[in-house]
């Protein structure tokens, strides 16, 4: 079958590959900052294979500039709604950035490390578009761990 792709895909042989990871974040501000540290601590563990290009846009003026600055993101503020402008918003932080692959993380999720050894395969076989069929919610109320297997 014939594929309808009529751009180059990419291909991060022989070089580390460049991922942007792209949230928004509004109000949370102590987990948001949990997990964009998870992320800083994701950069250096697999700088020798990727290179992350975290980015946010974020509602809160100085104290969501001061989370994202801290952790190393790239940050725009944007108005709160309407959330689609807010998340383009962050996007558009990597248009020039030469990026080979694109991953949407709420400011409430976690990745570990496989998740990026895993993409880094996915972008090297030319893989267009990936998600997860398997993840896990902690429920922080009653401590709960619960998988949803897609």
């Amino acid at each position: 079958m014939s594929s309808v792709v009529t751009e180059k895909q990419r291909s991060c042989s022989g070089r580390p590959c460049r991922v942007g990871i792209v949230s928004a974040m509004w109000q949370r501000l102590e987990l948001t900052d949990l997990v964009f540290s998870h992320i800083a601590d994701m950069k250096a563990a697999v700088a020798p294979f990727m290179e992350l290009l975290p980015v946010v846009a974020g509602s809160e003026g100085d104290a969501s500039r001061a989370v994202a600055e801290q952790n190393v993101f790239s940050y725009r503020e944007v108005e709160n709604l309407p959330l689609g402008a807010k998340w383009n918003a962050a996007l558009s932080l990597l248009r020039d950035q030469d990026v080979d692959g694109v991953v949407i993380l709420g400011s409430d999720d976690l990745l570990n490390e496989r998740f990026f050894h895993v993409l880094k395969t996915l972008v090297d076989e030319g893989c267009q578009l990936a998600g997860l069929d398997t993840f896990f919610v902690l429920e922080g109320r009653n401590g709960r761990l619960m998988e949803w297997r897609g």
